[in-house]
């Protein structure tokens, strides 16, 4: 069951993208990175930290985000993040 603040997702899988030292996220909130709302980040690597990300963690270069999305997510997860390729 669901309710207004959810939303559901058939197909998930688990996508993991590291940020470039060049991305135009660097230094912003999660909350400001304007993900699909299909798209929820589950934690972030740094150096040798696991983060659980809210909406105020700040992003850094070399970040390695672990995300739960759509596949077909994932051009525009790679265009936000400033990733190539």
């Amino acid at each position: 069951m669901s309710n207004s603040n959810s939303t559901v997702i058939r197909t998930a899988k688990k996508i993991e993208l590291v940020i470039p030292q060049d991305s135009e996220v660097i230094g912003k909130q999660v909350v400001e990175l304007g993900l699909p709302e299909s798209a929820v980040i589950i934690l972030i690597k740094r150096h040798d930290t696991s983060i659980v990300p809210r909406g105020a963690t700040i992003i850094e270069s070399g970040d390695s985000l672990l995300f739960l999305s759509k596949t077909d997510d994932l051009p525009k997860l790679k265009s936000i993040l400033g990733i190539r390729g």
